[in-house]
């Protein structure tokens, strides 16, 4: 499951059995997700306040992209958790 991992992180692991720095790739996905989908949360707000269409653009985008980073995360995670 986790064999690839230093020893360290295989032995601190929560209940679920994941180590909590599993994956530096997880970890990269999942921030630049919150990055992203917080940026567009701004950009929309922005945009809707100020009837801007090129933010609400750029919040789209943003929130697209946020998505792909979240589903990249879970499926990583997903894959070092195993079968369930």
């Amino acid at each position: 499951m986790a064999a690839g991992l230093p020893a360290p992180a295989r032995r601190h692991r929560d209940r679920t059995g994941v180590p909590p720095d599993a994956d530096a790739a997880a970890q990269r996905d999942w921030r630049a997700a919150l990055d992203l989908l917080a940026r567009g949360a701004r950009h929309c707000a922005d945009g809707a306040d100020t009837q801007n269409y090129l933010l609400i653009v750029a919040a789209s985008q943003e929130f697209d992209q946020g998505t792909a980073d979240v589903n990249g995360a879970t499926t990583r995670l997903a894959a070092i958790a195993g079968p369930s």
